[in-house]
């Protein structure tokens, strides 16, 4: 019997099945009825959902190998394992923003899910990435999204203590898993830094309004303004789930840079 390994279960299977097709009895009897004695074993060998995270991910993952050091360094490797995570646990639909700059002090969020109308903003520490920063970038992350999560490395655990309890943990494991250490709570966002976060044509575009100023902003509506904040998301995602009906792979990330316009 020649055997074909495709990285999945679901493809060893097919490929048993078609062997086992009427002709097959005829002309080779023997495959048939090893084909039949395999079928089941298949069904425990393969996991049932192997992470596709990566070319060689995909390998790593499905012979149960640690994920090389280099890899967990590689802030992309941890993206594409949290978005293709996302993208299978959730059926409606949403979008992702890679890179995004907010706030007035100019910072850049990691990744931006947007779903159901919520935001949630995910800073990402991997293997290599200093944790001194994080008090600072962390509170602006909560002004402005509902929920936030620090995506870390199993070398960072120890350090979790430092993150207030209102922010989730999410862990990227050495063999590529993704999994809550810690829900996130929904934060009160800050309408100023909101505001700030977007262009005033956008926000006069979204009212109606050309006469829109800054100074307008303290007389502004707070449910509005995060109404038109997730508008301003959508309109700067890199990928809707849509887009991710199949695995994301790492180098995905930093290819078509292009955004996508809802």
């Amino acid at each position: 019997m020649r055997f074909v390994h495709f990285g999945s279960k679901r493809t060893v299977q097919s490929v048993l099945l078609l062997s086992c097709r009427k002709e097959s009895f005829f002309k080779q009897p023997a495959l048939y009825i090893h084909s039949i004695l395999i079928f089941p074993l298949s069904l425990s060998i393969f996991p049932k959902r192997p992470y596709l995270d990566g070319r060689e991910f995909i390998a790593n993952r499905l012979m149960n190998k640690k994920i090389p050091k280099s890899e967990l360094s590689n802030e992309n490797v941890i993206k594409a394992g949290i978005i293709n995570y996302f993208a299978r646990k959730n059926r409606k639909p949403f979008c992702v923003c890679n890179e995004l700059t907010f706030s007035s002090k100019k910072k850049v969020a990691d990744l931006i899910f947007c779903k159901d109308d919520t935001s949630i903003g995910i800073e990402i520490k991997a293997h290599n990435d200093d944790f001194r920063r994080i008090r600072n970038q962390l509170p602006i992350y909560c002004k402005l999204f509902d929920f936030v999560y620090v995506a870390i490395t199993a070398n960072h655990i120890g350090k979790i203590g430092t993150i207030p309890n209102t922010i989730g943990i999410i862990l990227f494991s050495d063999k590529g898993k993704v999994s809550y250490l810690r829900k996130a709570h929904r934060n009160h966002v800050d309408i100023a830094e909101i505001l700030l976060s977007m262009p005033v044509y956008f926000i006069r575009t979204s009212l109606s309004n050309n006469k829109y100023i800054r100074k307008d902003n303290k007389n502004f509506n707070k449910r509005l303004a995060h109404q038109i904040f997730i508008k301003y998301l959508r309109t700067r995602c890199r990928w809707t789930n849509m887009d991710l009906c199949t695995s994301l792979h790492y180098e995905d990330i930093t290819v078509n840079t292009n955004y996508i316009k809802l």
